[in-house]
């Protein structure tokens, strides 16, 4: 297809922004074909055909959606076409009337009109139009910010080896399938230059002298309030003498750290403010070192520090307002007692590659009430990543990372280099990382889930590996706000932790808990694994969904006590992935605590699923339409 004299082989790739607004929508919605080329350099007439393929003719494809309200359509080159569901795409996007007379149309045009189809969104209010437009703004202008902050360091950030807090402030592009994954409400531009991992950010903690009687606060039995503030305090070498002073000479009071922007924010209002002027807030301003943004944004991190620190943040950032819930704090208590229990040694001596991070201290204010402030909460998670153990320790999400500019990804990098290592080609080693990944990584998380009924929401953000000689070594699991455990678990796991659920509020019925697993473990982590080694060009994904099938297979024929979560994903034809496109148009806070959590889910075509006369059959793609919206 020709646009300004090039060929669609010689066009660049799609830019970040439109890339993850165009996979999101097109996961939620089926009215979009694929069409052939006729021929190089010309398109004509196209013929539709099936939804679902991938691999080396995808060069000469042409994604088409149709926007009937507008009589128009918009024309997507494919680059790679992924039956996982992150498709990669050439610039740029062109809308006419048919292929030959299309003219390029940016992000926020293209946008406009297809918030203006009721096919694809449903009515749309005018107010819901303007707050989605407005977050797409805010994210594209967020992105390309960030890029250029960043653009010396792109091809060492991209090659060479990371430690973990780079590696966290390296995920650039943030989630690769939502339409806005840099918006950020209520921040400025200049604050998101100041507190953004995408901008390398560090800062001091803010801290704050509590009343006792002002906290909601505790620990574990094995570790106290009391001694996981002295250990955090303790660790810092700059932490200065003269404010070690004034907390010991306040013994009504206990130090909590705050994150800058929660502190500004809290001490706008007139309850916190009125906690200042009696004494029973006093602030000790930003002593000590810097800590560092994670990919979370709100979880902060310190090399020398024994603890990270996730903080509450009224922020919305993607899909939630970022604000701790106690039964969240409970989650990561119930996790760290779990350790201790006979149940727990088994599942480490069954699994010495697998860690889980545990966070079994929170912190937050209380109003004049005695009602917890939630915007106020801290938890403290287990830091293992301190000096030498933070080299080779990369969050899952980089590596997955598309190259901006269009080079290779990360987990590409890591592959070229094992090939040239080892005298081995390029699909070879492809096929050995995965496998060693499938081992270290999945085995546990599926194994775990069906003999013991654990769920651990490991997306991609979430799943943390170490690395030798680039292979992965060992997982870490964060977040303890994701975890959880099925119902027809609950008996057993209550004899060895009897308040386990309880205020965590954490078990649900086994066909939710597989509908979430199938998302994080499989639709958001393997397959974004399974997309990028395959838009590396070493393998196709055809290869990679083979060597899945017949790694679950094996997995199931080895023995499972519950091995219905395995079979759903060899047998069923579709799985359930979170709308994250519907999900911001409609303005949905997935953090709420009355959201029905299935509301978000969209079903999608399981590319794991073979019928055993066709191994490599496409898998049909199931009918399926944006919501309607208010």
């Amino acid at each position: 297809m020709e646009t300004s004299g090039r060929t669609m082989q010689t066009l660049k790739t799609l830019d970040p922004s439109p890339t993850s607004f165009l996979n999101a929508l097109l996961r939620e919605y089926s009215g979009w074909t694929i069409c052939r080329e006729a021929a190089p350099g010309a398109l004509t007439s196209c013929q539709a055909e099936e939804h679902a393929a991938s691999g080396a003719t995808a060069q000469k494809k042409l994604l088409v959606l149709p926007l009937r309200a507008s009589g128009l359509s918009a024309y997507i080159g494919l680059k790679h076409r992924s039956a996982a569901g992150r498709h990669c795409f050439y610039d740029p996007v062109l809308l006419g009337r048919e292929p030959r007379s299309a003219r390029p149309i940016d992000l926020t045009a293209l946008a406009s009109l297809i918030l203006h189809e009721p096919e694809i969104v449903g009515e749309v209010s005018a107010a819901g139009r303007a707050t989605f437009l407005g977050r797409l703004l805010d994210s594209q202008e967020s992105l390309a910010d960030a890029l250029d902050y960043r653009r010396g360091e792109l091809d060492a950030l991209f090659t060479r080896p990371l430690s973990f807090i780079e590696a966290e402030q390296a995920l650039l592009l943030g989630h690769p399938v939502h339409p806005t994954p840099k918006s950020h409400d209520e921040l400025s531009q200049e604050e998101v230059r100041a507190l953004a991992p995408e901008f390398a950010a560090a800062f001091p903690l803010r801290w704050m002298l509590v009343h006792r009687e002002r906290l909601d606060a505790g620990g574990t039995e094995d570790l106290p309030l009391r001694q996981a503030l002295t250990d955090l305090i303790a660790s810092d070498d700059a932490f200065p003498a003269h404010s070690l002073t004034l907390i010991e000479n306040a013994p009504t009071h206990l130090p909590m750290p705050m994150h800058p922007w929660q502190a500004e924010h809290l001490l706008a209002q007139s309850g916190i403010k009125a906690m200042l002027a009696n004494g029973d807030l006093i602030d000790l301003g930003t002593p000590g070192s810097s800590f560092h943004p994670t990919s979370s944004v709100r979880t902060l991190y310190a090399e020398h520090a024994d603890y990270m620190l996730k903080f509450s943040l009224s922020v919305r950032l993607t899909n939630s307002v970022r604000v701790l819930l106690p039964k969240e704090w409970e989650r990561g208590k119930q996790i760290h007692q779990l350790f201790a229990t006979p149940l727990w040694q088994e599942i480490s001596k069954r699994f010495p590659s697998f860690r889980i991070l545990s966070e079994p201290v929170h912190m937050a204010l209380k109003d004049s009430q005695g009602a917890t402030i939630r915007e106020s909460a801290v938890l403290f998670r287990q830091n293992p990543f301190k000096r030498d153990a933070a080299l080779h320790t990369e969050v899952l999400a980089t590596l997955c990372q598309d190259h901006p500019e269009g080079g290779c990804s990360r987990i590409t990098a890591l592959i070229r280099r094992i090939a040239l290592r080892e005298g081995r080609s390029e699909a070879a080693a492809s096929l050995l990382w995965f496998d060693r990944f499938l081992k270290v990584v999945l085995a546990p998380f599926l194994q775990i889930h069906a003999d013991y009924g654990l769920l651990f929401g490991a997306h991609q953000q979430n799943t943390v590996l170490s690395l030798q000689e680039d292979y992965p070594l060992r997982v870490y699991y964060r977040d303890c706000q994701g975890t959880g455990h099925s119902d027809s678990a609950h008996e057993v796991l209550k004899s060895y932790l009897p308040g386990i659920g309880g205020e965590a509020q954490n078990t649900v019925s086994d066909e939710l808990g597989d509908r979430l697993y199938g998302y994080y473990l499989i639709v958001n982590n393997l397959f974004n694994v399974i997309a990028s080694i395959a838009q590396g060009g070493s393998t196709d994904e055809a290869s990679l969904f083979a060597s899945l099938r017949e790694f679950l297979l094996k997995l199931r024929e080895e023995g499972l006590r519950d091995p219905r979560f395995v079979t759903k994903l060899l047998e069923e034809e579709t799985l359930w992935s979170k709308g994250n496109f519907l999900t911001c148009l409609r303005d949905i806070n997935e953090s709420h605590e009355g959201q029905d959590q299935l509301a978000v889910y969209v079903p999608m075509a399981n590319p794991i699923y073979a019928p055993s006369n066709a191994e490599t059959s496409t898998p049909r793609m199931p009918e399926a339409r944006l919501a309607k919206t208010g």
